[in-house]
């Protein structure tokens, strides 16, 4: 099994990367659901006013991986 560690230097959620969106997340795990609520700088922006696709797809990821584990389970993105 692979060992994940958790340094906070995550891109959506963690507290250390500088340049990273700094996500919080609220965990519902009896209804098996993840929540966040970021603001995305233009820095990260694809067409003017509008939010890159792959930051768009960074946080579904994130979400995804959050609801999981606040149902116990350990999970990676591997394809």
């Amino acid at each position: 099994m692979m060992q994940i560690i958790d340094d906070h230097r995550c891109f959506v959620c963690g507290r250390e990367n500088q340049i990273g969106l700094k996500a919080e997340f609220a965990l519902d795990p009896e209804r098996r659901r993840a929540e966040t609520r970021v603001s995305i700088g233009a820095e990260f922006q694809g067409w003017q006013g509008i939010t890159h696709g792959g930051i768009v797809s960074a946080l579904l990821d994130e979400i995804c991986a959050q609801a999981c584990m606040c149902c116990g389970l350990s999970v990676v993105t591997a394809r």
